[in-house]
């Protein structure tokens, strides 16, 4: 299902790239992900009841295309991922895992835009688990200075979680709710 819609867009891009001029950067990337699980029920904790369920033995695969240019002061990348378990038609689908836009001022100030991986100190204060099929992104501005080895960043994201509006005695209202911190699961 997924060569039917991307095999036409990757036979396209090699006369995208020979269009494109000299100071510009056109990049197409290609991740593939396969990994196999054994589950036995789960974990047993002191004074638990030992697990009923059955083994489950699946192979989950994710697949993403990474389009991305790059022009002076202008940066854009989109990325289309398909995550799925073999043989289960249900659990499967396309899904948009990131698309923003970057313009960077001469002088080192930047502003970024759309779904991001957000990714801080070495990932172990913030990153997207790209070891999880499907990762983290979120919505967001990033505005920010890059120059002279210092980095400051500020973001503004929107959570657009509405399951938090469906529990009872959830004080979040229309659907808004603001992050009590950035790598909530999704």
């Amino acid at each position: 299902m997924l060569t039917k819609h991307l095999l036409p867009i990757l036979l396209a891009l090699p006369l995208a790239a020979v269009a494109q001029p000299r100071d510009t950067l056109f990049t197409v990337d290609v991740q593939l992900l396969t990994r196999g699980e054994l589950r036995n029920g789960g974990m047993t904790y002191e004074g638990s009841e030992p697990p009923t369920e059955d083994r489950a033995a699946f192979i989950l695969d994710r697949e993403r295309l990474i389009l991305g240019y790059r022009r002076n002061w202008l940066e854009l990348k989109a990325s289309a991922q398909h995550v799925g378990i073999w043989g289960h038609e249900g659990a499967s689908g396309l899904s948009l895992y990131e698309a923003w836009v970057r313009v960077t001022a001469p002088f080192g100030l930047f502003a970024q835009v759309g779904r991001m991986a957000l990714r801080y100190d070495d990932e172990r204060v913030m990153g997207p688990d790209d070891w999880s099929m499907t990762a983290m992104t979120h919505d967001a501005l990033r505005l920010g200075y890059e120059g002279h080895g210092h980095k400051a960043h500020a973001i503004l994201a929107y959570n657009q979680n509405l399951r938090a509006t469906k529990e009872p005695g959830s004080f979040y209202s229309n659907g808004s709710r603001p992050y009590k911190s950035m790598p909530t699961p999704c």
